[in-house]
């Protein structure tokens, strides 16, 4: 079984950014990456293992922006 997913995104500017997971009810579920990107390209990795079967939403923010992307998980 995978328990592994990356999450790829882009980036206008290089800066602050943050990758969240939050879960069906809106709660953090995990942070995926927080610190300094260059612009362009990237992935994170999207461990599962530890998360509950379900609906969640990966959050990027980044220079006052942010963009998100529905994820399901099923065990």
């Amino acid at each position: 079984m995978v328990s592994t997913s990356t999450v790829t995104f882009r980036t206008a500017a290089a800066g602050m950014a943050t990758v969240t997971l939050v879960d069906g009810e809106g709660r953090l579920a995990a942070t995926l990456y927080a610190g300094d990107l260059a612009s362009g390209a990237h992935t994170v990795d999207l461990a599962a293992a530890q998360l509950a079967s379900g609906a969640y939403t990966v959050v990027v923010s980044s220079n006052g922006q942010s963009a998100s992307m529905p994820v399901t998980i099923v065990k």
